[in-house]
């Protein structure tokens, strides 16, 4: 890319791009940009979640090419809830895969980028307590 990306315009891609999977388009009840304040705050609104994060960005000089390439990570995580902790990880794992799935269909983001690719995962398990059901997050890079 020879000018500075819309990282809006990137991660609204990113959450329309998912969608287009059925299973996620009707099962995630929130898409959110930005990682959310708190586990609360998912769980008044409905869950499963995704939400997308730019966790910061380099640019690169092709001399040669004599343009610039930016290489902008994005967080998506998948949260998911139920009171068994198992039941938990299992559903938010099958979600990360469709995500997964949908996402290396298109690397191009609809000519939005050069290519994308997911370079992590990580995954945090919160058990059940008398306050609220076991949260499961996974989340790639």
């Amino acid at each position: 890319m020879t000018t500075a990306p819309d990282f809006n315009d990137i991660q609204n891609g990113l959450i329309t791009e998912m969608k287009k999977d059925s299973t996620l388009n009707s099962d995630i009840k929130q898409w959110l940009i930005g990682e959310p304040e708190s586990a609360q705050q998912l769980l008044g609104s409905g869950l499963p979640a995704v939400f997308t994060q730019e966790i910061g960005s380099t640019v690169n000089l092709d001399e040669g090419a004599n343009k610039y390439q930016y290489v902008m990570p994005f967080r998506i995580a998948v949260v998911t809830s139920n009171p068994k902790m198992d039941k938990a990880e299992e559903e938010a794992q099958d979600y990360l895969r469709l995500i997964i799935n949908q996402l290396d269909a298109d690397v191009t983001q609809d000519s939005k980028v050069d290519t994308s690719y997911f370079t992590s995962y990580e995954v945090e398990t919160l058990p059940a307590t008398s306050a609220s059901p076991a949260l499961s997050y996974r989340a790639v890079i």
